[in-house]
């Protein structure tokens, strides 16, 4: 059941370079099939549309410009907003996802029967060097306060279970 929900995943976009095919990519290429991808650009200033323009083509792709920079919170409201899946997920556009993502963790939504679910993330830097960022098994809010460790572009909600709620 969970795995036939779709997903909506959003993506903000503000001035990326050509890593941004390999983000989207990463997107659609998920082993979860109903997948509706929003790409949100924040009022970008350089030219790059060169790289996502094949992606533009697909039904299941849909693209927002915004005509000034408002920061990537408002961009993935914006994409909240825009979104009909059950499940939303966030991605930047210079993250890659691996292919079982997101039927990992939609799974983990079945098991648990929570409404937030997020994983441990790699950070890696431009010269190869990983930094391997892991995750509690359980956090509390307060815990949450003294160390935000959880990376925006691991994290899935279920909207059904959490219906109202924007990115800070």
């Amino acid at each position: 059941m969970f795995l036939s929900e779709r997903v909506s995943v959003i993506m903000p976009i503000f001035n990326p370079d050509c890593t941004i095919v390999d983000s989207i990519k990463s997107v659609l290429e998920q082993s979860v099939s109903n997948i509706e991808l929003h790409l949100i650009d924040d009022g970008s200033t350089i030219e790059y549309i060169h790289y996502i323009e094949n992606f533009l083509k697909l039904d299941n792709v849909y693209f927002t410009r915004l005509n000034k920079n408002a920061g990537p919170a408002y961009a993935r409201n914006l994409g909240l907003e825009k979104s009909t899946g059950r499940y939303v997920a966030f991605i930047d556009c210079d993250d890659i996802w691996k292919q079982e993502k997101l039927a990992i963790q939609l799974s983990c939504f079945e098991k648990k029967q929570t409404a937030l679910s997020f994983s441990e993330y790699y950070m890696v830097k431009s010269t190869g060097v990983k930094k391997h960022v892991q995750v509690p098994v359980s956090l509390t809010y307060k815990k949450l306060l003294k160390n935000t460790i959880i990376g925006c572009s691991t994290v899935v909600v279920d909207r059904k279970k959490q219906a109202l709620f924007s990115c800070p």
